[in-house]
């Protein structure tokens, strides 16, 4: 789960869409890099370099703490008619460089809410259409690079989502975001 900081606030939202894609398991889904496909903030993309992320996620009541290194470079990935729950997942980064550089972001009647997330996305064109999409207090670091994103009718949903970051070195840089 990352954070991308608001480029248009249109996906709340968008400065640093770092969509975060969660992939569903289960009952629990773990969330990779799309949930936060949404992130309320009025900054500009930190920058920096990195596309590791480590992931602590609750997936299933059985099981706990799995640990998973999920890195997003130059790939193409689409959701349609998703609905997607994540529920009590803990998520932690470590030692990530993000970097923010001439997203495009566009999203059409899309209902986001984005508290207290941080999110990042690298070069990256997302589209959401039609998704509702909630997150509350996630503190998630997500960096996306040179990936091409998109969702629609998705329904997203994140709560009570906890993440640590450590030794973040970000730099900003100039975002372009298109709002429609």
């Amino acid at each position: 789960m990352v954070r991308l900081r608001q480029c248009s606030e249109v996906l709340s939202e968008y400065s640093e869409v770092c969509v975060s894609i969660v992939s569903q398991q289960s009952h629990h889904n773990s969330q990779q890099s799309q949930s936060h496909h949404n992130s309320q903030q009025s900054h500009h993309n930190s920058h920096s370099h990195i596309t590791k992320v480590t992931v602590t996620s609750q997936q299933s009541q059985s099981h706990h703490n799995s640990h998973s290194h999920i890195t997003t470079v130059n790939s193409h990935i689409t959701t349609v008619n998703s609905h997607i729950t994540t529920v009590n997942s803990h998520i932690t980064t470590v030692n990530s460089h993000i970097t923010t550089v001439n997203s495009h972001i566009t999203t059409v009647n899309s209902h986001i809410t984005t508290v207290n997330s941080h999110i990042t996305t690298v070069n990256s064109h997302i589209t959401t259409v039609n998704s509702h999409i909630t997150t509350v207090n996630s503190h998630s670091h997500i960096t996306t690079v040179n990936s091409h994103i998109t969702t629609v009718n998705s329904h997203i949903t994140t709560v009570t989502v906890t993440s640590q970051q450590s030794t973040v070195t970000s730099q900003q840089s100039t975002v372009t975001s298109q709002q429609r």
